[in-house]
């Protein structure tokens, strides 16, 4: 046992004076220090967290006010929407993949569209787009490209049950999190 832990172990249960409750200041501390989480380390944190506690003390949960955390099913849902979205961004548009985007968000139809646009006033250019009916929004999708943040968001959104603006803040949130580690 290092005299770290032991000075922090004594701190934790020590009553500084009488009517005044032990702090747990010294164990966060130790914690955020990066000191060792050893076995007897682990056994302090086990006995002060069991109903018996350790050495008369005892550590225990209590809620705060603000906002309850998110239920797990809906975390899960906002986890799968985000992958979701992240899939429907990286996969190039072909028709197989949008018959298959358009059965996993009950699409009306998905039709192919062969437009002939001059690229200029000499070539002209030859592009298959597919278009896709969602809940009577139609969508347009070019063959082979990827597809735009919005239709993301859109069909993601219809497929998980949520608006397109909640995903938004979702899939922000979410990249906000990976990006702060």
């Amino acid at each position: 046992m290092t005299l770290r832990r032991l000075v922090m172990m004594h701190e934790v249960t020590q009553v500084p004076s009488k009517g005044t409750l032990p702090s747990v200041e010294p164990l966060m501390n130790y914690l955020k220090n990066g000191n060792a989480l050893d076995e007897g380390f682990r056994a302090f944190l086990i006995g002060l967290l069991s109903h018996k506690g350790y050495r008369g003390h005892r550590l225990a949960f209590e809620r705060t006010n603000g906002r309850p955390n998110t239920p797990v099913d809906t975390f899960k849902r906002n986890l799968a929407a985000y992958d979701y979205v992240n899939e429907l961004q990286e996969t190039p548009i072909t028709y197989k993949s949008c018959q298959k985007i358009g059965r996993a968000v009950s699409a009306d139809a998905v039709v192919v569209n062969q437009n002939r646009k001059a690229a200029s006033s000499k070539v002209r250019k030859d592009r298959t787009y597919f278009d896709m009916t969602v809940g009577g929004r139609s969508l347009k999708f070019e063959k082979n490209k990827t597809m735009t943040r919005q239709n993301a968001y859109a069909l993601a959104a219809r497929k998980f049950g949520l608006s397109p603006s909640a995903l938004r803040k979702i899939v922000e949130a979410i990249d906000k999190a990976k990006a702060a580690g």
